[in-house]
């Protein structure tokens, strides 16, 4: 079988520049910069699930969405790898306290799970520093507002 290999044009990148563009307006959040690096730090820069340790692909997830600067504590973040922070927000990853074994116990959507299998159920990588460790109430009602997708019949 002979074919021809797929080539840029020869000025593609002058072609590119002369694309079309749309202006959008990009609304920093307050208080952003500073929620990662408090997140980030406390994490000793690693993703809590993975310990995923290249900063550029990792977030400062909120656990209770964000709602105003008063959400960005400490408390209510976890540090997560870029996919990981989208499964959360959408509900397919879910991080719930599991009193008997004392540790915060990851789980994976069924619909997931084969392309995640290897972190469902591992336990979150916390700080030392336990006043900086997720807390159990807004994870109840981060778990809450994604119960219907959780419900097996």
């Amino acid at each position: 079988l002979v074919f021809d290999e797929w080539e840029p044009a020869i000025d593609w990148l002058a072609i590119r520049s002369g694309l079309p563009k749309e202006q959008t307006l990009k609304l920093e959040r307050p208080g952003a910069k500073e929620f990662r690096n408090l997140v980030l730090n406390e994490y000793g820069n690693k993703c809590a699930v993975t310990g995923f340790s290249s900063s550029e692909a990792i977030e400062a997830a909120h656990i209770v969405p964000y709602y105003g600067l008063e959400s960005d504590d400490i408390q209510n973040g976890i540090p997560l790898r870029a996919d990981l922070h989208k499964l959360f927000d959408i509900g397919l990853l879910k991080i719930e306290y599991v009193n008997g074994l004392k540790l915060f116990q990851i789980q994976i959507h069924e619909f997931i799970k084969p392309d995640y299998s290897g972190i469902h159920l591992a336990s979150l990588n916390l700080p030392e520093d336990v006043t900086s460790h997720p807390s159990k109430k807004a994870l109840e009602i981060k778990n809450e507002l994604h119960k219907s997708k959780w419900i097996t019949i």
